[in-house]
């Protein structure tokens, strides 16, 4: 995925803006297969053609619908994920317990308004995506604008120190607002991320592990004592 459109300014970091790829995954009542055709005409029928439709390899999935990387929020939501959601469902293709939805994160978050940017995303996926709703080999996942990275720039000079403590507080952001919603605690042990990022939920408990080393199981017992006295 190249890196376009997307704030490089380690000083700042809106959650608000994270760029977030979605996959769907469908099967069908048992004996009642339905192909990535199927779905194609019904989203073809619909006008939505910003999504493509391929067969995902696994026994239990009929068809998996790629979305534009967008900014994933209520408009967004409601905009674009959800028509294609409706047809989906109208095709008799449903979720079981072992297939689903996945969400890719990136590691930068998108400059400019969301509104913008999904918009600009969905026209480029428009442009791309050919007529029968299956991947373009020049679809990039992000738009072009001036500048932009080469997927090899993208590859080689992302990951960095400063990079991979974004996407590390990015992720535990995600996982906290998970457990906020869900009415659920959340103590963590930063012990082997490296980093004096701290919040009230941080809990080490002297767990000094050498880098590189597993836990012995009393040092594993001592932090248990531990952790049940701070909880």
């Amino acid at each position: 995925m190249t890196q376009t459109q997307t704030n490089t300014n380690t000083n700042e970091y809106n959650l608000d803006n994270l760029i977030s790829g979605y996959e769907c995954e469908v099967g069908s009542p048992r004996g009642n297969y339905i192909s990535p055709d199927i779905i194609r005409r019904a989203l073809k029928n619909a006008n939505l053609n910003y999504v493509y439709v391929v067969t995902d390899g696994s026994s239990n999935v009929d068809a998996e619908i790629i979305f534009p990387p967008l900014i994933i929020n209520q408009i967004s939501i409601e905009m674009f994920f959800k028509p294609v959601l409706d047809v989906i469902a109208s095709t008799g293709a449903i979720v079981r317990k072992n297939c689903g939805g996945h969400i890719h994160v990136g590691v930068k978050t998108a400059l400019g308004s969301a509104i913008e940017f999904n918009q600009n995303q969905i026209e480029y996926f428009k442009s791309k995506i050919n007529n029968e709703l299956q991947q373009d080999n020049h679809l990039n996942y992000v738009t072009n604008v001036k500048g932009e990275m080469t997927k090899w720039d993208a590859f080689t000079k992302l990951s960095s120190v400063e990079s991979d403590k974004h996407n590390f507080i990015k992720n535990h952001s995600m996982v906290m607002m998970a457990c906020e919603l869900a009415n659920t605690t959340l103590v963590w042990n930063g012990s082997f991320t490296g980093y004096e990022y701290k919040d009230s939920k941080r809990f080490d408990g002297e767990y000094n592990v050498e880098y590189g080393k597993h836990a012995t199981a009393e040092q594993n017992k001592k932090y248990a004592t531990n952790l049940v006295g701070y909880l």
